[in-house]
């Protein structure tokens, strides 16, 4: 039984009869069933290129390799076009170039990070420059010189990428700093992650200018004592409690918070006993 190769029939009944030649009226019959099956992925796959190859000609120069050689065909172009997303998809269009990535400075310091931007391609690019404490925080500020630049093909630039902490920061804290430089008019970008820690800081409290009015009194009286409290510290001086002491006994005291490199100017009034006040000031960090 044959069976063609685009019949659409699922099945079909073969009828055997045999018959004696000495006594006709002695038969014997039986019925054959056949089933069709499907073809299987790999022979559909190689029907198909079977008839692909028929329609391009290509039976007349492979014969009955024209298939496979189809199949090849189609297989290298498949890599090849994988080939060429590959490298489009991991093509950069810029490379940042950075030597020293971590830095360690006084509170009262910036730190400076050189950066190398290299145009890769053919072309000249325009590049965006943007950068960002990571996470957020607000004890420090960073910013590049410049956040727009152009470069040639082939070429490089320089640029700088500033850190510097606030009056806020304390010491041993860190931070990281991320620069992302984007391509103008294109999706693509490329970043570097860069790290900064503030030395341990120290503050350096000093009073001055101590005046007291009035400066005649008795007993009872309310005087007031104002001086200014002085931090030359590179970090802040936070909660510094100053108290007055009369004679060796407090009498009143504040509590003040003051950054580095600056000054409080305080007022603090006390009452006045009998007889000698001795007056003492004492800054307490706490």
């Amino acid at each position: 039984m044959y069976v063609p190769e685009n019949t659409t029939i699922d099945s079909d009944i073969i009828t055997v009869t045999v018959i004696s030649d000495n006594n006709p009226e002695a038969s014997e019959t039986i019925n054959v069933t056949v089933n069709v099956l499907e073809l299987s992925i790999f022979e559909n796959i190689v029907d198909f290129f079977k008839s692909a190859a028929n329609s391009l000609g290509l039976d007349d120069m492979f014969g009955s390799k024209a298939p496979y050689v189809l199949a090849g065909i189609l297989a290298i172009l498949i890599v090849l076009i994988i080939l060429i997303l590959i490298f489009l998809l991991k093509m950069k269009y810029v490379k940042i170039i950075c030597t020293d990535r971590i830095q360690e400075i006084d509170p009262s310091e910036e730190a400076v990070f050189d950066i190398t931007l290299n145009n890769p391609t053919r072309k000249t690019k325009t590049y965006e420059i943007t950068s960002k404490v990571s996470p957020e925080s607000s004890k420090w500020r960073t910013a590049t010189d410049v956040e727009k630049i152009t470069i040639a093909a082939r070429s490089s630039k320089q640029i700088l990428l500033v850190a510097k902490p606030e009056e806020t920061v304390e010491s041993n804290d860190w931070t990281e700093v991320k620069l992302n430089v984007s391509v103008s008019g294109k999706k693509k970008s490329e970043e570097i992650t860069t790290m900064v820690m503030a030395k341990d800081g120290k503050t350096l409290l000093r009073i001055k200018d101590v005046f007291s009015w009035p400066r005649e009194f008795k007993k009872g009286d309310r005087i007031i004592t104002s001086f200014i409290l002085e931090n030359k510290g590179n970090i802040s001086a936070r909660n510094v409690k100053v108290v007055l002491f009369i004679n060796g006994k407090q009498k009143n005291k504040v509590e003040v918070t003051i950054p580095r490199g600056g000054y409080a100017d305080i007022k603090i009034p006390w009452i006045a006993l009998k007889g000698k006040n001795e007056l003492q000031l004492k800054a307490i960090e706490q």
